[in-house]
């Protein structure tokens, strides 16, 4: 994948903001929803964790996974847990702060259900693309073991860092180059085999005071 950065500049850092490509997450409006449990929490059950975010998008991060029966969240910590379904009744643990939301009865709902209608399996997450179209893929993080190139064009690029990951959503990057590259095109070529989640990233070139070269 080769972005165009627009920029004729020294490169010596570069910041990559990460952000999942689902436009319908970030729909504004009254959003409301009515937890079946307060200060409670599933535990061992939990198969994804996200941090940060606002109660709005874990709602969606549940709903798009047809493994996710419910979810925890957290307003003070702004925590999001996604769960499996439970088994019995001792699954549940009090703790204050916490709100525990079942995902199945929302299932379908146009006001609800962002990617309704799209018949993901078990493993895959749906997204939105900017086009509004919906898709399904691997419910896992794919942006990871990348080499970062820069170049003046396509053609002529250097390697300039490299990328363990895996991204996350929302995460800030700073790469400080190995050595330093004049350009406006930035290329993340994986290493070994492996394919790229949708994602959008932005990318910045920011000048530090020393260069390694």
């Amino acid at each position: 994948m080769i972005l165009n950065i627009n920029i004729d500049v020294t490169t010596w850092a570069l910041v990559f903001i990460l952000s999942n490509v689902s436009a319908e997450e970030s729909r504004t409006g009254i959003f409301c929803i009515e937890p079946d449990t307060l200060n409670a929490r599933l535990d061992g059950l939990v198969f994804g964790t996200f941090e940060k975010i606002p109660p709005r998008l874990c709602f969606n991060k549940c709903i798009r996974r047809p493994k996710c029966h419910s979810y925890n969240y957290n307003r003070a910590m702004l925590k999001c847990e996604l769960n499996v379904k439970p088994m019995s009744e001792a699954d549940f643990h009090n703790k204050d702060g916490y709100v525990y939301v079942e995902i199945d009865r929302y299932r379908g709902d146009s006001l609800y259900d962002t990617c309704r209608g799209n018949h993901c399996k078990e493993g895959e997450v749906c997204e939105s693309l900017k086009n509004g179209k919906k898709v399904c893929v691997q419910d896992r993080s794919n942006l990871q073991n990348l080499d970062i190139s820069v170049g003046k064009t396509q053609y002529d690029m250097i390697v300039c860092a490299h990328y363990d990951g895996p991204g996350t959503n929302g995460e800030h990057i700073v790469f400080n180059m190995e050595r330093k590259a004049i350009g406006r095109y930035v290329k993340l070529n994986i290493v070994g085999i492996g394919r790229l989640q949708f994602a959008e990233i932005k990318v910045f070139a920011v000048p530090t005071e020393s260069v390694v070269c």
